[in-house]
């Protein structure tokens, strides 16, 4: 507290005035445009049982942590396979790449025909074979080749990719229709 009390503080009317005008705030919007909060009460309001945009349900969480799992064993199952045909030996050619590339496109075709619920579509498609498959790898190895001026082994890994991982699907999905019929 002051020592003279009240007395020294200053009068209400030496206080500057706070603007009454709207002109004196920035024009935010385009004339004509209610605020967002407006529109939406003259919209009779949002769905409060609707997820709220950019937030993710449980069944996003769930889908997400069942593809990451799913991704997590394609991994380490195409480290295994490319490790097994290293062990082979080496051609030149990288068949460890080619082999994961057309068994992941082979069961994402036969996926592809089943009727699976979304839960085990996640964990199996973009989760396994997307773990199992490797498009990143199978560039690098057709660059290093082209650098290492191994042209026909080039040109067969792209072919070869291709053919056999375009055929896999195909096999796959035809394979599961056969079977469902």
């Amino acid at each position: 507290m002051l020592a003279g009390g009240l007395s020294e503080m200053p009068p209400v009317s030496n206080v500057m005035p706070l603007p009454t005008s709207a002109t004196f705030l920035p024009r935010l919007r385009p004339r004509g445009l209610a605020p967002l909060w407006l529109s939406r009460t003259r919209r009779g309001g949002r769905n409060r049982d609707a997820p709220r945009p950019g937030r993710a349900t449980e069944e996003d969480v769930m889908t997400a942590l069942l593809t990451a799992v799913g991704a997590a064993f394609g991994a380490l199952l195409r480290y295994c396979l490319n490790c097994a045909a290293a062990a082979r030996g080496t051609t030149g050619f990288p068949w460890g790449t080619w082999c994961v590339n057309t068994l992941g496109c082979l069961l994402a075709g036969a996926l592809a025909a089943l009727p699976l619920p979304a839960a085990v579509a996640a964990l199996a498609g973009p989760g396994l074979c997307g773990g199992l498959t490797t498009y990143s790898t199978f560039s690098y190895e057709t660059v290093r080749l082209l650098a290492e001026r191994k042209w026909t082994h080039a040109l067969g890994n792209i072919g070869a990719n291709l053919a056999a991982g375009v055929g896999a699907a195909v096999l796959g999905m035809a394979a599961v229709g056969w079977f469902l019929r």
